[in-house]
């Protein structure tokens, strides 16, 4: 908030809001990584194979992905991709490195993607929620 008066061209309360829900997108982003990423060591229960789990997870996703997209049904059903858990989650906020390579970038947050995140995440938490309900601890 601090950095908002050191480059903003004016000190008024109409720059310093602007582009401030990136920061709401990016805490839905860490919440639900971390959602997911409680859900597997709830699930596992094994520290180093919930570690491994967590580091190929996308690579996973990415293979079911192919696997259903692979025989040019892409424009039949490319709108499914949105929907793929940790895909959802990174759709939130893109990553700034097409900025430097002069390309187009996303300036907003999607309300859809906020939607699909914040689904996810509480699924994420009440399949955790389940198990431990479940398991006598």
């Amino acid at each position: 908030m601090f950095t908002c008066f050191i480059y903003t061209p004016k000190i008024e309360w109409n720059y310093f809001f602007v582009g401030s829900e990136f920061f709401i997108a990016y805490f839905i982003e860490v919440f639900s990584f971390l959602s997911f990423a409680l859900m597997l060591g709830v699930l596992i229960k094994r520290s180093g194979l919930t570690i491994v789990m967590l580091m190929l997870a996308n690579m996973i996703e990415a293979i079911i992905k192919i696997n259903i997209f692979r025989f040019g049904v892409v424009d039949q059903i490319g709108w499914l991709k949105q929907f793929f858990p940790l895909e959802s989650i990174s759709n939130l906020v893109p990553l700034p490195f097409a900025r430097y390579a002069f390309q187009e970038i996303q300036d907003y947050v999607s309300l859809a993607a906020i939607a699909i995140a914040i689904g996810w995440a509480i699924l994420f938490n009440y399949f955790a929620y389940l198990k431990l309900k479940k398991s006598d601890i």
